[in-house]
């Protein structure tokens, strides 16, 4: 869903960390704006794509994820799969960092 976001609201890059706070899990969106978006909007707009995922919605709905964070960045830290391929999304409730 991510990947439709266009215009001002365009992305470069993004990726989803799962932070753990307590003992409820966080996703943590941090986004890339491409050149020539407006920062707010690109938050805003990501949001709401992230919204949009239903199991990720009612699990909020029902107090099981906590209210997701979008936070913009200059540039991610890649990490890749096994296969070569970008991680997009990061568990790290288990190590317990901060993205």
């Amino acid at each position: 869903r991510l990947q439709t976001l266009s215009g001002p609201s365009a992305l470069s890059a993004w990726q989803l960390h799962i932070v753990r706070e307590e003992y409820k899990p966080r996703p943590v969106l941090l986004v890339v704006p491409a050149a020539g978006s407006d920062p707010a909007r690109v938050t805003s707009d990501a949001r709401s794509k992230l919204l949009e995922i239903d199991v990720l919605r009612l699990g909020i709905e029902h107090r099981i994820v906590l209210d997701p964070e979008v936070r913009l960045a200059e540039r991610l830290e890649e990490e890749r799969t096994w296969s070569g391929k970008p991680r997009r999304v990061i568990d790290r409730s288990v190590s317990g960092g901060r993205p």
